[in-house]
């Protein structure tokens, strides 16, 4: 291995080749992998470990391939290499990216040079069907693992097999990594629209390019610069996980992005609804990927009693974004789960874009934000009792005379109740709407058609089409602090004998509820420790129950 990285070092240190010192550099590469493979041996505790090391062997075994493949074609290309728009360097291109694949992928594996199995599938049903199938095991080959994945995602033909392995197996090597699963789940996400995503994206979109560079990109548009909205894309050599985009601007110059805090579905639709994005790789027809792709629903998250009075008692809201205390969290940050609002996780990523640091981290435990998905947060309502509600209204119908028009509408109260209390999700009782003399509308939970609505007028809950507006002016802090004291404008406590007694500042309960953040992704990372353990169906993982202690201003929360 030694002998091969030294012989390709003096290779590609000819300056006639005029090879970029821009990702992917091969001659970086070469260096990196070897002080790796050198930090990991040097680490070992002992060298029989490494032997039996399934995984340091495939690689070992595919890097001798691979530079192999690499000497050869310096050999028959001889100074056809050093023509940049020749086949050669088409074909040396695509040997670096491997050569980078291999070396992300081997740092992850090997973090600081010591061998983990902890690793990090992001999304859930991925990670899974990974843990179920193949248990702690890093590396698969290829028959078997595609043995497996067929029964829950099937092929059309032999043709889309063969083509699937083209894509997943990054490394070349006739396996299958849980790095390189992480990455093509990640890239056609959800789950359920894997295998159409992919079809859509890579097999039938024109703008799609595999295994091609930055400086090719910028090659393959220059011949397009006098038609703006020119476009390809590409998954990213540097963030592997995430795609890139280049395309001609209207003052026909040439620009690359990755897109931040959206998928590539999302950002195809919004460049072609603003001409950004009109035409794949110069071409006339661009394909309407509204048409073909079926994104998945927002995912439902709901707030707990112990969430909702943890934020009670810092004057504020769980669903309020902790980073501009303005808008509601609708993006959860994968895989630490920690939620934002849209506008500053946009925000986060450009900043970290201009700033050339890479991946960017979560503002609140500094983990790498690997992807995000758009989420919905369920308020938790101190109101409701869903086992109440569904007997009152079942002893109503039992009173109701047979037949008559309020005995069927109490029954079907009962029942929509009865929903509401099986999925977990929020509801409101009839009472509740009485109270603040105000109709009130309820989000139709997971498995429902219809809403509920009432009006203190009618005295009756009846379905309505389906709606997440609640039109209430009640508040959880009136609410809470209804024996006294009060909320003063701007969120400073007022004195009195209710729970709203004491002086807690701005700046405190903000600081407050940043802690609180981080409370809530800690238990949620403990849950993306997978060792075959599920998550709640509300896409909170469960956790120990949280404690809270007061001793005069000072609030401490803590996990039993």
């Amino acid at each position: 291995m030694i002998k091969l990285t030294q012989k390709i070092m003096v290779l590609t240190s000819n300056k006639r080749l005029n090879l970029k010192n821009s990702p992917p550099y091969l001659q970086g590469i070469v260096i990196d992998l070897q002080e790796l493979i050198a930090d990991i041996f040097e680490k070992a505790s002992a060298r029989e470990d490494l032997r039996s090391n399934v995984y340091l062997s495939v690689f070992v075994t595919n890097f001798n391939i691979q530079a192999k493949k690499i000497l050869r074609l310096f050999k028959d290309a001889r100074e056809g290499m050093e023509d940049e728009s020749s086949s050669y360097r088409r074909t040396l291109n695509k040997y670096t990216l491997v050569m980078s694949h291999m070396l992300t992928e081997l740092r992850s594996v090997f973090p600081d040079g010591i061998y983990s199995e902890r690793f990090k599938i992001v999304k859930q049903e991925p990670r899974e069907f990974w843990n179920s199938a193949f248990g702690r095991r890093v590396i698969v080959p290829w028959d078997e693992f595609v043995a497996v994945f067929e029964r829950v995602q099937p092929f059309c033909s032999a043709e889309e097999r063969i083509a699937m392995k083209t894509t997943m197996d990054l490394m070349q090597n006739d396996h299958v990594s849980w790095f390189e699963f992480d990455i093509f789940t990640r890239c056609f996400q959800p789950w359920t629209q894997l295998l159409n995503n992919w079809n859509v994206i890579v097999i039938r979109h024109p703008a799609y390019k595999a295994f091609i560079t930055y400086d090719e990109v910028q090659n393959i548009l220059s011949s397009h610069t006098h038609r703006p909205g020119s476009y390809i894309f590409r998954l990213s050599c540097t963030r592997l996980g995430q795609w890139a985009i280049g395309f001609v601007t209207k003052q026909n110059s040439i620009v690359q992005t990755i897109p931040q805090s959206k998928s590539l579905y999302q950002a195809l639709i919004d460049g072609a609804a603003d001409g950004t994005y009109r035409f794949p790789c110069g071409q006339d027809h661009n394909p309407d990927v509204r048409e073909q792709i079926r994104v998945a629903p927002e995912e439902h998250v709901k707030v707990s009693k112990e969430q909702y009075d943890i934020y009670c008692d810092m004057d504020s809201t769980f669903e309020m974004c902790k980073i501009c205390n303005d808008k509601l969290k609708s993006v959860r940050m994968d895989p630490c789960g920690h939620l934002i609002c849209h506008d500053c996780l946009s925000h986060w990523m450009e900043v970290g874009a201009r700033e050339g640091s890479g991946v960017a981290c979560c503002p609140f435990c500094r983990e790498s934000i690997l992807s995000s998905e758009a989420v919905v947060v369920e308020p938790f309502d101190p109101f409701f009792d869903p086992i109440q509600d569904a007997t009152t209204a079942a002893g109503e119908a039992g009173n109701a005379s047979p037949g008559s028009g309020a005995a069927a509408s109490a029954s079907a109260s009962a029942s929509a109740a009865a929903d509401f209390a099986d999925n977990g999700a929020l509801a409101s009782s009839v009472s509740d709407a009485f109270a603040f003399g105000s109709d009130v509308t309820l989000a139709a939970p997971p498995g429902t058609d219809h809403a509920l609505s009432s009006s203190p007028s009618t005295g009756i809950m009846t379905a309505a089409p389906p709606t997440l507006e609640r039109k209430s002016s009640w508040n959880h802090k009136q609410h809470k602090n209804r024996n006294g004291g009060g909320v003063s404008s701007g969120g400073v406590r007022g004195g009195g004998g209710g729970r709203g007694g004491g002086g807690a500042g701005v700046g405190n309960a903000r600081r407050t509820s940043m802690s609180a953040e981080m409370i809530q992704g800690s238990s949620r990372r403990s849950g993306n420790q997978h060792a075959g353990g599920s998550s709640h169906h509300s896409g909170l993982p469960s956790r120990p129950p949280l404690r809270k202690e007061k001793s005069g201003k000072k609030i401490t929360v803590s996990a039993d």
